[in-house]
């Protein structure tokens, strides 16, 4: 009876081991703020630094000069990108733009407690490159042009 509990808590421990997940690496490659000011430079940007972990870049999309925010995020998944568009829209501009973020996702209108209406879009903080970058920063402004006659300029 024993060697057969004892065999029996022997399977149930290797069981136990076998099923366990490996361990997130302590040494992933999610960037951090100086990284991510770094890959501004990279790319020709001048970062403006806004805060110990914002930048504004000022990019242009046709006739529209943006100035975008840039920063990783309090848990360190997500680098957001950002760009204040307008103060407070009707609630009828609101509305349409409420709809119209199911056309630019992964960007999105919203506003802040403030009253400031603002475009976003987060990227992965996880494989992060500076072309991966660059592209999301090229889809929001390619975003806010589009929407101009929207937003309000």
């Amino acid at each position: 009876m024993q060697t057969q509990w004892l065999a029996c808590l022997t399977l149930t421990l290797f069981g136990l081991v076998l099923a366990k997940p490996a361990p997130l690496s302590h040494d992933d490659d999610r960037w951090d703020t100086p990284r991510l000011k770094q890959c501004l430079v990279e790319l020709g940007y001048e970062p403006k630094t806004l805060s110990d972990k914002k930048f504004e870049v000022a990019l242009t999309k046709g006739d529209h000069n943006i100035p975008v925010g840039t920063e990783v995020s309090g848990s360190g998944n997500y680098v957001w990108l950002t760009a204040r568009l307008a103060e407070t829209p009707s609630d009828e501009k609101a509305g349409k733009l409420l709809r119209r973020n199911f056309k630019i996702q992964p960007a999105q209108f919203y506003v802040t407690d403030k009253g400031h209406l603002m475009i976003g879009m987060t990227c992965d903080n996880r494989g992060l490159t500076n072309a991966i970058l660059r592209k999301a920063l090229d889809k929001l402004t390619s975003d806010v042009a589009a929407t101009a006659d929207e937003w309000g300029k």
